[in-house]
């Protein structure tokens, strides 16, 4: 098995309006990648994410949250999607934790926390990856991986069906990648499979 503290760590911001965005790179990605994965979902809340996790990424092997979890260890390979709105956010190597400023009515925050505290942790270590939706949710957790030297993709916004998330993303950021939807997850796997830190 691969060890925590050597395994990339992947984020991804999704939205609820960009949801097939989500979809289609949860089923690009190879069920033994060696990397720990976890998306934040603007505007589902988790018992959407639970219908969600058992109907169109069943055959993936995503897994939600429970709802009552305080603190939750991930394993390389599997795909943990939350909802924005519940302000989890990494605790320590591979562990997840439930934020105390958790702002329900700015769920934007949620994909922020999220990648801040994964580019805290995990340093180098993290792919930071922005998907279709309005808003601009992930953009400012983007520059915290910037920051810790760590690997920022967007979804093109060309091709995205609302252009927002990635737009943002790459007007106030140094993107590595801008790709379209079909080719990331083959990105993913070669910047997981080939690390450089």
């Amino acid at each position: 098995m691969t060890s925590i503290s050597r395994s990339a760590v992947v984020v991804i911001a999704a939205s609820a309006e960009g949801l097939d965005a989500l979809i289609r790179l949860m089923h690009q990605l190879p069920a033994r990648l060696p990397a720990l994965i976890v998306g934040t979902v603007h505007g589902m809340d988790d018992m959407q994410l639970q219908m969600l996790v058992r109907g169109r990424l069943a055959s993936v092997g995503a897994s939600c949250v429970p709802a009552a979890a305080e603190d939750v260890l991930l394993v390389p390979g599997q795909i943990l999607l939350l909802p924005a709105s519940r302000g989890w956010g990494f605790t320590a190597w591979g562990t997840l934790g439930m934020s105390s400023e958790v702002n329900s009515k700015n769920p934007e925050t949620g994909a922020d926390r999220l990648f801040e505290s994964a580019s805290r942790i995990h340093g180098s270590s993290v792919i930071g990856v922005i998907l279709s939706g309005r808003g601009r949710d992930g953009t400012r957790g983007m520059l915290a991986i910037t920051e810790a030297g760590g690997i920022r993709i967007v979804q093109t916004p060309c091709e995205a069906t609302h252009f927002g998330m990635p737009f943002h993303a790459l007007m106030h950021d140094h993107i590595n990648h801008s790709v379209v939807l079909d080719d990331m997850g083959q990105l993913i796997c070669k910047l997981v499979q080939a690390p450089v830190w």
